[in-house]
C-alpha cells in the first residue's frame, strides 16, 4: 500500500479547497443569450439618447425636452435593471453577489463608503484635467449645458435621474456587466475595458471631448469595483458627481430656451 505523507495530503487537500472556491467566481452571472439581451437594450438606450439630441436639431438639446427624457431615461434604466436581475436570479445567482460580496456590516460598509467619498474627490480632480487637457469648444460647452436642468421642475426630475443613474447604472455595468464579461474572457482588464465601451456608447450623444472624459470614468469606476470587490464605491462616485457637478453647473446655465 502507498504512504501517503501527511504533508501531501494538506497540499493535496489545499489544492481541491482552491478548486471549489474559484469557481463561483468564474460562473457566470446569467446565461449568454441574457447577456445579449442586455446589450441589446443598451443600444436602444443609446439610439433614444441620439434621437434626443438630434431633435434638437443636432445641437443644443430643447427645453421642452429636458424634464420627459430624464424621466423616460430614468425608467428604461429601472426596467432594464429589473430585467438584469430576472435574468441573474434565473440563473439560480444571488443579486447580493454582484453588489457587495463581503459579509453585511460596518465593519465593511464604511471602508467602502469611504473610498466612494475619496473616490469622488479623486476623479473630480482627474476629469477637470481631462477637460482642460481637451479644451471642449464654447459650442460644445453650451451643447452639454442644453442636457442640465434649468428650472425647479427639471431639477426634480434630474435628481430623480441622477439617483437613478448612480444606483442602476453601476449595478448594471460596473456590477453584471463587468462580472459577466470577465467570466467570459477570463480576464479582469478586458472585462473593464468591455463596459466602458458600452458605458460610453450610452453617452454618444455628448460631444466627443466629453465622451471620451464619460469612459476614461467606467475605466477608473471598474478598477475601483474590482480592487474593493463591491459596487458601494462606484455608486457612491457617480451619484456625487453627476448631482453635485450637475446641480452646480445648472445654476450657471441661462434660463429655458423657447424651441426655434
Amino acid at each position: 500500500m502507498p504512504v501517503i505523507r501527511v504533508t501531501d495530503a494538506a497540499r493535496f487537500g489545499a489544492q481541491d479547497r482552491r478548486v471549489h472556491t474559484a469557481a463561483p467566481e468564474r460562473a457566470a452571472l446569467a446565461s449568454k443569450r441574457h447577456l445579449s439581451g442586455v446589450v441589446l437594450w443598451l443600444l436602444v438606450l443609446a439610439a433614444i439618447s441620439v434621437a434626443g439630441r438630434m431633435s434638437g436639431g443636432g445641437h443644443e438639446f430643447q427645453a421642452l425636452q429636458r424634464t420627459p427624457s430624464y424621466l423616460r431615461v430614468a425608467i428604461l434604466e429601472w426596467l432594464l435593471f429589473a430585467f438584469v436581475i430576472f435574468g441573474i436570479r434565473r440563473q439560480g445567482n444571488s443579486v447580493g453577489r454582484v453588489f457587495d460580496g463581503r459579509p453585511a456590516g460596518a465593519r465593511n460598509w464604511v471602508p467602502s463608503i469611504a473610498l466612494g467619498i475619496g473616490a469622488a474627490v479623486v476623479w473630480t480632480i482627474a476629469s477637470a484635467a481631462i477637460l482642460g487637457a481637451l479644451r471642449p469648444a464654447p459650442e460644445e460647452l453650451r451643447i452639454v449645458q442644453s442636457f442640465l436642468p434649468h428650472t425647479s421642475t427639471e431639477r426634480l426630475a434630474f435628481v430623480f435621474l441622477t439617483v437613478t443613474a448612480g444606483f442602476c447604472e453601476e449595478f448594471i455595468y460596473r456590477g453584471y456587466l463587468q462580472q459577466q464579461f470577465q467570466a467570459l474572457s477570463r480576464s479582469t482588464g478586458v472585462a473593464i475595458v468591455l463596459q466602458a465601451a458600452l458605458f460610453m456608447l450610452l453617452h454618444v450623444a455628448l460631444p466627443w471631448k466629453f465622451v471620451v472624459s464619460t469612459a476614461a470614468m467606467a475605466i477608473f469606476l471598474g478598477v475601483v469595483v474590482a480592487w474593493r470587490k463591491s459596487l458601494i464605491p462606484a455608486i457612491i462616485v457617480h451619484t456625487l458627481v453627476n448631482l453635485v457637478g450637475g446641480l452646480l453647473s445648472s445654476f450657471q446655465t441661462p434660463g429655458p430656451r423657447a424651441p426655434s
